[in-house]
């Protein structure tokens, strides 16, 4: 399994191969890769796949939202994001037909469903469906500033009774 992690000021990030044990506990890590200049400012936020080693997603003091290819290092789309700073960002994805079949990860990427939830200075959240570049915006005025965003999710099944 690979991690990425962001280094600052300096807009890069490096990338590590973490090594799982048998008991599903990371043992080792080593460094594999530096993306240099991964945004025009200083790298904010990451947020990674929960079901693919290689989407990872970036946000940086520069404004703008990056959906990355890991194995690539390629940039697959950028969205221009917030106003002021971004201060949370969150990765809402569901698992895919297409994971575990041969084919061009970049292409199957670009296919899976996944939203990202951004939240900025300017107190607006953004929803970003990865098929589009529109946002559906929620500004919240009264309130001071949006320190974060969280999502919860609960299933809930309902029985007809008989």
């Amino acid at each position: 399994r690979r991690c990425v992690q962001e280094t600052g000021q300096d807009r890069c990030l490096v990338i590590y191969n973490l090594h799982i044990n048998s008991q599903n506990i990371p043992d080792k890590c080593e460094f594999e890769d530096v993306i240099e200049n991964a945004h025009d400012d200083a790298v904010s936020y990451i947020v990674t796949s929960r079901y693919d080693d290689d989407l990872f997603v970036t946000s940086g003091q520069d404004l703008w939202i990056k959906i990355w290819h890991l194995s690539n290092r390629r940039v697959l789309k950028k969205f221009q994001a917030h106003k002021e700073r971004i201060i949370s960002l969150l990765l809402i994805e569901k698992a895919g037909e297409e994971d575990n079949k041969p084919g061009n990860s970049e292409i199957k990427l670009l296919n899976r469903e996944f939203s990202i939830v951004s939240c900025g200075r300017d107190k607006v959240i953004k929803l970003w469906k990865n098929n589009s570049q529109v946002a559906v915006s929620y500004t919240h005025l009264t309130l001071p500033t949006i320190y974060s965003v969280q999502i919860s999710v609960v299933a809930v099944s309902l029985k007809k009774k008989n």
